[in-house]
């Protein structure tokens, strides 16, 4: 998009990541998803991590984003920056960051990312412990978004090969059909 949303309708995306078990996003109160990184992200780095959910939330609730404005509420300061500056210094927060470019093209939404205290971002948080009865007290009305797994495989689980025939149908498939 060429020019910023700045001022249209806004829509709040909160994400947290847990080093241990997983990361989990909240769409506005009414949506929300949660998943378990797998054994061999147990390195990775934390910032890399508190990304996934950005770009989960993108590629699963994009397309009702059509020329809004979306807030990604983040308690990490580091991603908070990679999203305001549009660049990640590790290979993996490169992918990630491009995947996100290519759903906010696709549904022609602007984003902006806002740092939230930890203590201030407790369902988030409670989603990526898998805590799912905190969870489920703080928003009552909230509806689980299934996350399908070929995004996991393309976000997290699948070494990024851009432009191979392979990658490209996986990217693909990660899209809503119309």
């Amino acid at each position: 998009m060429f020019f910023p949303l700045r001022g249209v309708a806004s829509v709040d995306v909160f994400t947290d990541a847990s080093g241990f078990f997983g990361c989990g996003g909240v769409l506005m109160s009414s949506h929300w998803f949660n998943f378990a990184w797998p054994e061999f992200w147990a390195t990775v780095d934390i910032s890399v991590k508190e990304l996934v959910p950005v770009v989960v939330a993108a590629a699963l609730w994009g397309r009702f984003w059509y020329r809004t404005h979306v807030c990604f509420h983040s308690d990490n300061t580091a991603v908070v920056a990679m999203l305001t500056s549009g660049t990640g210094s590790t290979p993996a927060a490169q992918h990630l960051l491009r995947c996100l470019y290519f759903y906010t093209a696709l549904f022609q939404f602007d984003y902006t990312a806002e740092h939230v205290p930890g203590v201030e971002n407790v369902a988030a948080d409670a989603l990526s412990r898998n805590n799912i009865v905190l969870f489920s007290s703080l928003i009552k009305q909230a509806s689980r978004t299934q996350i399908p797994t070929v995004l996991v495989e393309l976000l997290v689980t699948r070494q990024p090969d851009w432009g191979s025939p392979t990658w490209t149908r996986l990217f693909t498939s990660t899209l809503p059909r119309r």
